[in-house]
């Protein structure tokens, strides 16, 4: 185990770093427990399992033939599902690292594993075409576990089966291949319900969301959602992108984890905004853990890393969707009773007691943007945050009320460097908000405690790239 710091202070420990001079092997499948402690990856034939509090290998399980292409943790974190070139299906003790039983009724390669979220079925798809009826076409086969029989078989796609998912209400299950067609069947009566034709590439990678109304795909041609109610696609993302093998998304459906060429990137899921990127090249899997701290990702380089993602991170995505909610739901009729909702969920945000009180002798208890005096409203903020740069001189500092407070930390306004006077995005034209453009700034009597230039320049910065001002 190697532990890393990212360029952006995101920590990371490398599991597999690949020897050099020999040839490189895809990580094909990753996977994390339901409790963080152990992570699992492919490794051509092999099963690495690996301690993720102190990093150390668990088990090193070689018993497939040939190459794992995918593999799957059980919903209770006690079985490990693969499925290998070999043309076997194996389920495995987790724990152990015993090998449980091994499906061996297909023909053909396995590409893809997938088990429904009760845990009681396994759906997996091949390369091969079968004979069927209607002529050649490839199949997935859905089989009992507890059993062990073959339940079904679901024929339609007419080249390799590349992903697969169960809806979490297990009622339904999807199919991507390589025909460049998503089909969506009724798992109960095993029959297709419909087939979605306008992705317009292989199809990669593939999930339905908890709410069991949207669907996500990837492939050659970006990321889609789709609505399984209507049909129609709903939004696209990362179209810039070769191609996307692999996604992810956090149990509180904020964050969107995809690959790209040589970065992973991270999108806030609710704005579509790419919010973060990720130095890792040629990336195969991803995988998110359950309570949504852990970013685990394997490459074709043979290397497998994975990042702890910053608290303060994700409570900004979660003040950023505040403040756009507010502005989605924004209701000119009921003014007051948006303002105080907004006041009162933020209210108890003020910051550190020292530098706040000390903010508030330089600024005579007022708001430097909009002048409010009202003291239990009003928060020391800090101009570049205290989590990047440790710095909690007063020249870093603005007080600020409540609500300014977060719309200055999530970009959607910014102070002119050059001119002291507020600038707001356009999320904000037609809001209560509007009336601060080009406003000047409170300035403190003495000037030793002048907001620092070069930190209201990178915050500027980073404002008119969010919003395309520059």
């Amino acid at each position: 185990m190697v532990v890393n710091t990212d360029s952006s202070n995101w920590q990371y420990k490398t599991l597999i770093s690949h020897p050099k001079d020999t040839p490189a092997i895809w990580v094909y499948g990753i996977s994390i427990t339901p409790d963080n402690k152990k992570l699992v990856n492919a490794y051509g034939g092999a099963i690495f399992i690996w301690d993720l509090k102190t990093g150390e290998l668990d088990h090193f399980i070689h018993e497939h033939s040939q190459c794992i292409l995918n593999l799957v943790i059980s919903p209770n974190g006690k079985n490990i599902v693969t499925g290998s070139l070999d043309k076997t299906v194996k389920i495995w003790d987790l724990q152990t690292g015993e090998l449980i039983t091994t499906f061996i009724k297909r023909a053909d390669p396995i590409n893809y594993v997938a088990l429904s979220y009760d845990g009681k079925i396994i759906a997996c798809g091949g390369t091969n075409k079968y004979k069927s009826v209607g002529g050649k076409n490839t199949t997935v086969y859905l089989w009992d576990i507890e059993t062990e029989e073959l339940i079904s078989t679901l024929t339609g796609h007419s080249q390799r089966i590349n992903c697969i998912a169960f809806s979490p209400d297990n009622k339904i299950i999807v199919t991507g291949s390589s025909d460049k067609t998503i089909k969506v069947w009724d798992i109960n009566k095993q029959q297709l319900l419909y087939t979605l034709t306008e992705h317009g590439s292989s199809i990669i990678d593939l999930l339905i969301l908890p709410d069991c109304e949207t669907l996500v795909s990837s492939g050659t041609a970006g990321i889609r959602f789709w609505s399984l109610e209507t049909r129609q696609l709903l939004y696209t993302l990362s179209e810039d992108s070769y191609c996307v093998r692999s996604f992810a998304i956090n149990h509180k459906y904020q964050i969107f984890v995809s690959d790209n060429s040589q970065e992973i990137r991270i999108w806030n899921l609710r704005t579509k905004e790419l919010i973060h990127t990720l130095e890792f090249s040629n990336v195969v899997s991803i995988t998110l853990s359950c309570d949504g701290k852990l970013l685990a990702a394997g490459n074709a380089l043979g290397e497998v890393r994975v990042w702890e993602i910053p608290e303060d991170f994700l409570r900004q995505i979660e003040r950023d969707n505040k403040i756009n909610s507010f502005i989605d739901n924004f209701d000119p009729d009921n003014l007051e009773k948006v303002k105080d909702r907004i006041l009162v969920s933020i209210l108890r945000r003020q910051g550190q007691s020292s530098f706040r009180e000390e903010l508030m002798q330089i600024y005579n208890c007022q708001c430097v943007i909009t002048g409010c005096n009202v003291e239990q409203v009003l928060e020391a903020a800090h101009i570049t945050p205290y989590s990047v740069s440790n710095n909690n001189d007063l020249t870093n500092g603005l007080l600020l009320r409540a609500d300014i407070h977060t719309l200055f930390d999530s970009h959607l306004l910014s102070i002119n460097p050059d001119k002291m006077t507020i600038e707001i995005s356009l999320n904000l034209k037609n809001t209560p908000y509007d009336d601060l453009a080009e406003k000047h700034i409170l300035l403190p009597e003495n000037k030793d405690y002048k907001p620092n230039k070069q930190a209201l320049e990178q915050h500027y910065q980073l404002f008119c790239e969010k919003y395309n001002c520059l």
